[in-house]
């Protein structure tokens, strides 16, 4: 925020002087300007006065010199947005801005009743169960979403996204609430739905602030003052209706008729109005000339000229003298594990709705293992049979992993939302993350479960409770990698489309594979690099560990060969020989199956890490 003096070179008071001498130096000179200020300081007072026990306190809010700059993304340029702006907002009133929008993003695959309420929960998290439950159906009452309750909220209308939307800031506003785009991209009938539920709320004592980008007269009837904005400065700020139409006429262009001032100023500071009045044929070719180019530069001149600019400047100073210190209040408890609980309980309900983010995972992984593991059943115990019980668990572990690209595009939409949340102070980056795991494990760990089932009978693999243990733990752990890996490729690649994100994250996949086979044989240069930070390869030769330590013996390999006859040596390879053969023909070389499970771990941790730096940039880099 940058702070500048205000000074008058027509000959009106200094910029030292103070406020109130200011106030009143105004209201000597210019009549009109005192009785308006005097009415709106009256009232100010008022708002402030009245603060029964049972009443809640209403809320005025100054801003006084304000400006807010950003980072573009990803060139980290600086834009402004506001410039040295001042103004005000005060109680049972709708000001109504007209800015650019900032669109929203509802959590997909609830219903509305669940997403109110666990919005509810994350927004005050102490409150009871009941007074959340209250809160929801006032709230769904007022703004006529009763009928909508029980359906998913990506498949409403955007219209009733948006109000869906604006129930969330109603449920948590208090005595002030800011809209950013509760019309943006709606319909009139949900607009007016939303502006007479705002004005129920402002005739309560509620101050409201709506973001305005385009209105209809109907629409714009329900605002009391308008904050008009153009490159970061103020354009108007005054009432909404008689007193825009006069800024409006005094500025040269005057209000058409059956428009509303809003809706003039709006066609007025919109890039595209400029090109409509240069390619008009109208009969007045001058005016067109003349403000085709200039017509903000001279609504801003005429507004900052007038007496109305001198009363808002003026107005906002009394207001900020006025204001009482106070304590500041004490904070509320942060309730970490509550909010928590709330998140994994919200995500645990998306999975279940949502069929491409774990179930189809579930019914593709139990049909592969039921087809790879009828075509692989009743093996021999001989050395062709254990290199066939290692082609299934190479592709058990290849194509398991692989299948978490369907779930890609909830990840990246998840994301928003968390991103979302957590500038509104609802949750945190470790909440986050404990969420994203703890409702990925009991799905993750019933895959391997249901593959074992299938698998180890059918095909003859190490069925002792050791073996049966480690193959669900790698598996799970294997999954579990891809899933984080996925999850923080989605968060990387935030601004390409779904299609190029699955593309980009299914290479990556397929060059993890590629190093259980392709590059797993001379461990060298990028062979050994695609190796090391493979988790398909390490979950494969921890696999082929594990098949190697039931005690069996495997018969050697196959000596003679010619058509129509099969010939054994008569011997018998142990567990150890037969890994050393494995050893010499495929480079499988891992001396414990528990290295493969502490580099699965560390391989989670790092990609669960990845994510939670590359959400953390987002959040403060604007990314």
């Amino acid at each position: 925020m940058a702070q500048r003096p205000h000074s008058s070179s027509d000959g009106g008071p200094s910029e030292k002087s103070h406020p109130s001498s200011r106030l009143q130096s105004y209201m000597d000179e210019d009549p009109d300007f005192g009785s308006s200020i005097s009415s709106s300081t009256s009232q100010a007072s008022e708002h402030v006065v009245d603060m029964s026990e049972n009443a809640p306190p209403e809320v005025t809010i100054v801003w006084k010199d304000l400006t807010v700059t950003t980072r573009v993304k990803l060139t980290q340029k600086r834009k402004t947005l506001l410039k040295n702006v001042s103004g005000y907002a005060e109680p049972r009133n709708i000001l109504a801005v007209v800015g650019p929008p900032a669109n929203d993003v509802l959590t997909s695959h609830l219903t509305v009743h669940q997403y109110l309420l666990y919005k509810g929960y994350l927004q005050a998290p102490w409150a009871s169960h009941q007074e959340v439950e209250d809160l929801v159906v006032k709230t769904s009452q007022r703004l006529g979403l009763s009928p909508y309750m029980q359906q998913l909220t990506h498949h409403l209308p955007v219209g009733t996204q948006r109000r869906v939307a604006v129930a969330c800031k109603f449920m948590n506003c208090g005595q002030l609430l800011v809209l950013h785009d509760a019309l943006f991209g709606v319909n009139e009938g949900d607009g007016l739905a939303v502006l007479k539920a705002l004005s129920d709320m402002c005739r309560e004592g509620c101050t409201a602030v709506v973001e305005v980008q385009q209105a209809s007269t109907d629409i714009c009837s329900f605002f009391n003052q308008a904050y008009v904005l153009s490159a970061g400065e103020v354009v108007y700020h005054g009432g909404a209706n008689e007193q825009a139409m006069a800024m409006l006429g005094g500025s040269g262009m005057p209000c058409p008729p059956l428009y509303h001032p809003i809706e003039q100023y709006m066609r007025l500071i919109d890039p595209s109005f400029e090109v409509y009045l240069q390619s008009a044929q109208g009969d007045d070719q001058s005016w067109n000339a003349k403000f085709s180019s200039m017509m903000v530069k001279v609504l801003q001149d005429s507004y900052v000229g007038s007496p109305l600019c001198k009363q808002n400047l003026a107005l906002s100073d009394v207001l900020i003298e006025q204001a009482a210190p106070r304590k500041p209040p004490p904070k509320a408890p942060r309730k970490f594990m509550t909010r928590t609980g709330v998140t994994v309980r919200r995500s645990f309900s998306q999975a279940i709705r949502c069929f491409s983010l774990y179930q189809s995972r579930l019914v593709l992984g139990v049909l592969i293992a039921l087809i790879y593991g009828g075509t692989y059943s009743n093996l021999p115990y001989t050395f062709q049979g254990l290199q066939e019980r290692l082609s299934l668990l190479f592709i058990v572990s290849a194509i398991l992993p692989i299948l978490t690209l369907g779930a890609l595009p909830i990840f990246a939409h998840n994301d928003k939302v968390f991103i979302q949340e957590h500038k509104a102070c609802e949750v945190s980056l470790v909440t986050h993350s404990i969420t994203c795991f703890i409702t990925s494990l009991p799905f993750l760990l019933l895959l391997p479960c249901l593959v074992a089932i299938v698998i180890i009978p059918l095909c003859g693999l190490n069925s002792s409770g050791a073996g049966w243990g480690y193959l669900i733990l790698n598996l799970f752990l294997v999954l579990a990698v891809a899933d984080a890996m996925v999850g923080a490729l989605a968060a990387m690649f935030t601004m390409c489309s779904n299609n190029w994100r699955t593309a980009v994250t299914g290479a990556i996949c397929i060059v993890q594979v590629l190093a259980m086979g392709f590059f797993a044989g001379d461990q060298r240069g990028l062979n050994l690099v695609v190796g090391a930070v493979s988790f398909n390869a390490y979950s494969y030769k921890g696999l082929v560990r594990n098949e190697l330590q039931g005690g069996r013996t495997w018969g050697c390999p196959q000596q003679n060969y010619m058509p129509g006859t099969y010939t054994q040596a008569a011997c018998s390879l142990s567990d150890g020989q037969a890994y050393d053969g494995l050893n010499d023909n495929f480079g499988i070389v891992l001396s414990s199956r528990w290295h493969a499970i502490y580099a699965l771990i560390a391989m989670l941790v790092v990609w669960r890490c990845l994510h939670a730096a590359v959400l953390f940039m987002r959040v403060k880099l604007v990314w």
